[in-house]
């Protein structure tokens, strides 16, 4: 990332951890939508989160697994997550370039940062490499497929990324599959995570009453798209699950 993208996330660190995380009741449900991807598979393992932020999913998972490590780039983000309590181990580091042994992580997951990664080919060969021989790694992206995913992840970039914009990218199932493929993984699973923006914060926009009744029409939807195989593919987000290419 630039400097000018570190820069962003150090100025926004403070919201971002006082409106997006657990620590606020508007934040909570989304962090929850993700714990349940992830939780099954951290008991008892040896854990990494890379673009941990202020440390919101490892303060959750700590007590079930046996060890738990943090990698963001953004020192205010871990400024903010080392006050936290079951944090675990924090590193100041990029995606493309983490500072651990190989083999050494059992399960590795990052939610929400594949989209600001430039290098993303690296970023995943850099996790493929820290997994241990039956490690899995789970992320999730932006999929180019959905509308809104096309206009703030390709457009967003192609119009205005000369002008300054954060970078944002979204991506086709086939260049995740491709990037899994290189590192030397193979796909074990793939659903959809969401199918609108995040609308847990409504209530900024709109009157109490008006918020929740558009939250809920926005849950109607969202769980009604989930359960047709055909429309999952143009999920917004799309979590995947792969693991080390058995010999």
């Amino acid at each position: 990332m630039t400097g000018r993208e570190k820069e962003y996330f150090n100025r926004t660190a403070s919201d971002f951890y006082e409106n997006y995380t657990d620590k606020s009741a508007s934040g909570r449900p989304l962090c929850d939508l993700y714990l349940q991807l992830i939780r099954s598979s951290v008991r008892g393992r040896r854990i990494l989160e890379v673009g941990c932020g202020p440390a919101t999913f490892l303060t959750r998972l700590s007590g079930d697994s046996k060890l738990v490590i943090g990698v963001d780039f953004s020192e205010e983000m871990l400024r903010i997550a080392k006050k936290r309590e079951g944090a675990g181990n924090l590193l100041l580091a990029e995606a493309h370039n983490l500072p651990l042994k190989d083999a050494t992580q059992d399960f590795i997951f990052s939610v929400r940062t594949l989209q600001h990664v430039r290098n993303y080919k690296e970023a995943i060969g850099e996790m493929s490499r820290l997994l241990s021989k039956d490690g899995v790694l789970a992320i999730d992206a932006v999929n180019i497929l959905n509308p809104l995913g096309f206009v703030f992840g390709f457009l967003r970039n192609v119009l205005f990324s000369p002008f300054g914009a954060l970078h944002f990218k979204a991506f086709s199932r086939r260049q995740i599959y491709r990037c899994f493929k290189d590192a030397g993984l193979e796909l074990i699973e793939e659903k959809p995570v969401s199918f609108f923006p995040d609308y847990s914060n409504l209530h900024k926009l709109f009157p109490g009453r008006i918020s929740k009744k558009l939250s809920a029409i926005f849950d109607f939807f969202e769980k009604m798209l989930k359960q047709h195989r055909f429309m999952r593919v143009f999920a917004l987000r799309t979590f995947f699950v792969a693991r080390k290419k058995q010999p």
